[in-house]
């Protein structure tokens, strides 16, 4: 008789809660895209870490919505229109995935 491994006893780990979702996520990582930017590499980690600690949200969808709003701030947007309730993070980073593969984007895009 085989005995079950320890995770394999009957009890369900305990998951963690999902993290908060922000809908205006663009208007919240706006104030800190500079701090960010400014701050060397191991003080990026640190700053991203506080700030997700402080805010309740991953570490990770941090990162994602800074490069989201640096690529949205290249591109001249630094807020959705009006009409807009709130924008798909997913939505901007298809946006990004398609831009890098498309030769015309690429041949028009200015080096910064």
């Amino acid at each position: 008789m085989i005995s079950p491994r320890p995770d394999q006893s009957g009890r369900r780990k305990k998951r963690k809660p999902p993290a908060r979702a922000i809908a205006q996520w663009l208007d919240f990582i706006r104030p800190h895209l500079d701090r960010y930017a400014q701050a060397g590499r191991g003080e990026q980690k640190k700053y991203i870490d506080d700030l997700s600690k402080m805010v309740g949200t991953g570490v990770d969808t941090l990162r994602r919505f800074i490069w989201a709003a640096q690529f949205l701030e290249s591109h001249r947007i630094t807020q959705f229109p009006p009409g807009i309730q709130r924008m798909p993070l997913a939505s901007v980073e298809v946006i990004m995935r398609i831009s890098k593969r498309d030769p015309v984007y690429l041949a028009n895009c200015s080096p910064n």
